[in-house]
C-alpha cells in the first residue's frame, strides 16, 4: 500500500510540472525539414543524384549543428498554471550523421553532409502550480 501511494504521488507531482517542447524547421524550398518533440521525430532530406527522392530518418540518427543562429521573434505567455513560449529563429546549419550513425547520409549525399539555411519555430509549454 505504501508503494502504491508513493507511485501515485510521483505521478501527480510529475504531471503537475509537465512540460514539452516542439521544434519544426525548414529551408526555403522545403528540401530540408525536420520536426522533433512531438509525435513525429524525423528529418526529411530531398536528393537528386541519378534519381530524385527523399531520405527520411529519425532525428536521433543525425547531428544538426547551427553555425550561425539569430532569434527573429520570441514571445512568452503566462497564466495561472501554464507558461508557453514561441520562438522563431533562423540560421545556417550543417547536418551530419550522429556519432552512432556517422555514414547515414553517405548513400545519397557523397560529401556525407547537408548544409543549408533554415527557419525554425519552437514552442515550449510548462505546466506550473497556481499560486493561492
Amino acid at each position: 500500500m505504501k508503494a502504491l501511494a508513493t507511485v501515485l504521488l510521483t505521478l501527480i507531482v510529475s504531471n503537475a510540472n509537465a512540460s514539452w517542447t516542439s521544434v519544426k524547421c525548414s529551408n526555403s524550398d522545403g528540401s530540408v525539414n525536420w520536426e522533433s518533440g512531438t509525435q513525429v521525430d524525423e528529418i526529411n532530406l530531398k536528393y537528386a543524384n541519378f534519381v530524385e527522392g527523399t531520405l527520411t530518418l529519425p532525428v536521433e540518427q543525425v547531428s544538426i549543428q547551427f553555425k550561425k543562429e539569430i532569434t527573429l521573434r520570441e514571445k512568452t505567455v503566462r497564466d495561472c498554471n501554464t507558461a508557453s513560449t514561441k520562438r522563431v529563429y533562423a540560421g545556417k546549419v550543417k547536418i551530419v550523421g550522429a556519432d552512432k550513425t556517422p555514414d547515414v547520409l553517405r548513400s545519397q549525399f557523397p560529401e556525407n553532409k547537408v548544409e543549408t539555411e533554415v527557419i525554425c519555430t519552437q514552442i515550449s509549454t510548462t505546466t506550473l502550480p497556481c499560486e493561492e
